[in-house]
């Protein structure tokens, strides 16, 4: 039987957390799909715990080096035998009807594309935000990136991307920004308002860098400005974001140069909110449910889990190799 999706996941030496987010990728429900694992170097034994899967819709991918994500994703991407592609990062999480719901939203909505709200969670599974979408906000993607969950969340249709060329490997970073507003430039989504992706903060999925980013950022406020009649992106948010990222990463460094660029742009409203989140707490109180008065004062405690979300995210946590 062929199959509807091919999933491509990135990796390089995150055995464990790959583990989880294959998980989450073969329980997907109401579809037949085929996994391509790109591995990028990995010498913790990646590979060969892919290959030796005995899963006929997992197949490895190898580079002797890495050669970054954007481009990772792309040798996926070329070898993708189904007419809808998905990207996850291999520390992210779906929910088990994602794939299903994400392309019953892009037929209704006769869509090339789909994404879906997404969760962002600490590293020990702690609920840190909920991140709907709402239609028509997807027309606001030239100012600022409304698809929750990154690179983890689009399905695309796989003769789309491969139009568009599919990721830009010279970015440094927001690789996945500019592909959505290359999209957006062909037509609205398929949306589908429920969690379907939990996206994790943690010190290596920062690991590409808050000055990284930001450089990546800065290509596209030029490279899409035509979009936006020549008005400047709204930074507020991406400042918000990438400082709060930093800073539960245990970066507090970054987090403060990012403060004080976000007042050097022209944004002091921004940087005073990023610069807020500053005080030298604790590291666990960035990440975990905070206990003290003070943790309390300034990380805001877990919202509710929306319905049966706690349980697909608790279930992957839970695997090992």
């Amino acid at each position: 039987m062929s199959a509807d999706v091919t999933v491509v996941i990135p990796t390089r030496d995150r055995l464990p957390l790959l583990a989880q987010t294959l998980h989450t990728v073969l329980g997907q429900r109401g579809v037949t799909l085929e996994v391509v694992v790109v591995d990028e170097g990995s010498t913790d034994g990646t590979a060969a715990w892919v290959q030796g899967r005995d899963d006929p819709r997992v197949r490895c991918l190898t580079a002797d080096r890495p050669r970054g994500l954007p481009a990772a994703r792309n040798a996926g991407l070329a070898e993708a035998r189904a007419p809808w592609v998905a990207f996850v990062d291999d520390d992210d999480l779906w929910a088990p009807d994602k794939l299903a719901r994400q392309l019953a939203a892009a037929e209704r909505a006769d869509a090339a594309w789909s994404y879906g709200a997404g969760l962002d969670i600490g590293p020990a599974g702690r609920l840190v935000r909920v991140n709907p979408v709402a239609a028509g906000e997807w027309r606001q993607l030239p100012w600022r990136n409304v698809v929750p969950g990154g690179g983890s969340n689009v399905v695309v249709r796989r003769d789309v991307l491969r139009e568009l060329d599919g990721f830009d490997p010279s970015l440094p970073a927001a690789e996945d920004w500019d592909l959505w507003i290359r999209l957006a430039r062909g037509g609205a989504p398929g949306l589908v308002a429920d969690p379907v992706v939990a996206y994790r903060f943690h010190g290596g999925n920062m690991s590409r860098g808050v000055a990284r980013m930001l450089q990546g950022v800065d290509v596209l406020d030029v490279r899409h400005r035509d979009l936006r009649d020549g008005a400047p992106l709204d930074r507020e948010d991406l400042y918000r974001w990438v400082g709060n990222g930093a800073l539960r990463a245990g970066d507090r460094a970054a987090a403060r140069r990012l403060a004080w660029r976000a007042r050097r742009a022209g944004h002091p409203g921004a940087g005073r909110r990023v610069a807020r989140t500053l005080v030298p707490l604790p590291a666990r109180v960035a990440t975990e449910e905070p206990r003290s008065r003070l943790g309390r004062a300034w990380v805001r405690p877990s919202p509710p889990w929306p319905d049966g979300s706690d349980g697909w995210v608790r279930a992957a946590l839970a695997v090992t190799p």
